[in-house]
């Protein structure tokens, strides 16, 4: 292997015996990956304005990083070549040795492992490997621990270090965003159960709820708020204080956005808010990735990296389930050292007269059209558990804001409400694990949304 080193960090002074510990360690890696001719890599060691530099000038994102890459060769053009035998040469590497010396402090090992791990990883993107999609990222970390162990790189963490990362981690997470980019779909997702409503239509979430998320390492309790919106009425103003209380006091805030849309007014919004919460980390989800191509993917994460405010932008389909373990191992990453706050098997502290409400008026979204569904609200008259244990008998009444609204919810001969009570009914009894007799009424609440004392009664502050 031919190996020319540039540095151009005034703090890094390495002696020929580093060098040549480092030229054997790339060796090592190259024998481990099966490449055995005399390629050329050069690598530099640069200060953290010039790797800037660098990502604004060939990555068009205005941040620091520890290292990049430059292949000289494409993925496909590197197994060609290496078929052929003719892989002359790699590309560059570029080491940033301040945040070698950083987070080797924070991962609790030497500046010589992180150097070498740093090294190790843009090697193999100069061999084809990337970290875009999960099976992806799971290849890359199998090859990066192997060649760590052939050079004799293995993990040796500092005990404080050990402790940190075997330390079960817990808090509250907000989930943010306008309305109807998927974050009930996501956080139903992340929990493997269908507790926040979802529909195609916006606004589907009225109120905060608590969703709660336990495995062997944490504790992530969701906040699912409504969506952002300019609001129209006293229920709308309601639900944007909602959105907006629900960052006070919060470990880690999700923004998710439609990948499939531009940057509009109400992102900015809630961009600006979140720009003020310097104590708090904050992740930026693209959803809907399975919609979008390659590079618009990687323009849109581009575009939110260089706001400078998230730690992490990562593309994913709450839908498909892509990318979801990404997501809780970041989770579990931002979140701090913390106790289990409820029960394993609680997953959310609403009730569940309350989760049967939102059962039915999800239904009235999926059947009804327009503005008629937002102007609903449920209320459950009586229920009751019968004497042998097996059957619910439940009582509920949809009231609407017009007369000629409790029409169109009732249809031609009660069609439309039996089709709203059969729906409803299968979810309440998977969601009970029991029989259930439902008995659905409509009755009329002129103008509810526009006044206070009701939205106050209903529970939206």
């Amino acid at each position: 292997m031919r190996l020319y080193v540039d540095i151009r960090d005034d703090a890094l002074d390495l002696s020929d015996a580093e060098r040549q510990s480092f030229q054997k360690a790339l060796e090592t890696a190259l024998a481990r990956e099966g490449v055995d001719r005399d390629v050329e890599i050069s690598v530099s060691f640069v200060g953290p304005e010039e790797i800037q530099q660098l990502n604004r000038t060939y990555r068009g994102i205005d941040r620091e990083t520890d290292v990049l890459s430059f292949p000289v060769y494409d993925a496909e053009e590197v197994q060609q070549r290496r078929a052929a035998g003719s892989l002359d040469i790699l590309g560059d590497i570029v080491i940033n040795m301040a945040r070698v010396r950083t987070q080797a402090v924070e991962y609790g090992h030497s500046e010589r492992r992180e150097m070498l791990y740093l090294a190790v990883h843009s090697l193999l993107h100069l061999l084809g490997y990337d970290h875009e999609t999960p099976a992806e990222k799971e290849e890359m970390r199998r090859h990066e621990e192997a060649i760590m162990a052939a050079i004799g790189e293995t993990r040796e963490e500092a005990p404080e270090q050990k402790a940190a990362d075997s330390a079960f981690h817990s808090g509250y997470v907000a989930v943010i965003g306008r309305p109807n980019v998927g974050k009930s779909t996501l956080i139903n997702a992340l929990l493997g159960e269908k507790l926040s409503i979802i529909s195609n239509k916006p606004q589907t979430t009225r109120h905060k709820l608590q969703l709660i998320y336990t495995d062997e390492r944490m504790q992530a309790i969701f906040l699912d708020t409504p969506g952002v919106q300019i609001p129209k009425n006293e229920l709308g103003e309601a639900m944007l204080r909602i959105s907006r209380d629900a960052l006070d006091g919060v470990d880690l805030c999700l923004f998710l956005s439609d990948i499939s849309s531009r940057i509009g007014p109400l992102d900015r919004r809630i961009i600006e808010k979140l720009s003020t919460l310097h104590d708090v980390p904050i992740l930026m989800l693209l959803n809907k990735a399975d919609k979008a191509a390659f590079d618009v993917i990687e323009a849109e994460k581009r575009r939110y990296e260089e706001l400078g405010i998230f730690q992490e932008v990562v593309a994913l389909s709450a839908k498909r389930g892509e990318n979801l373990d990404v997501i809780l191992d970041l989770i579990y990453r931002y979140l701090p050292s913390g106790p289990q706050y409820f029960p394993e098997e609680m997953v959310t502290d609403r009730s569940e007269r309350f989760l049967i409400t939102e059962i039915i008026r999800e239904k009235c979204l999926q059947f009804m059209q327009d503005e008629i569904p937002h102007g609903i609200h449920v209320a459950i008259d009586a229920m009751t558990l019968r004497p042998d244990g097996k059957l619910y008998d439940i009582y509920a009444t949809i009231y609407c804001e017009k007369p000629s609204h409790k029409g169109m919810l009732i249809g031609k001969g009660g069609v439309k409400l039996r089709r709203i009570g059969q729906e409803a009914r299968a979810d309440i009894e998977t969601f009970l694990d029991k029989h259930v007799n439902l008995k659905l009424w409509v009755k009329v609440d002129q103008n509810w949304r526009r006044s206070k004392a009701k939205v106050k009664r209903l529970g939206f502050e």
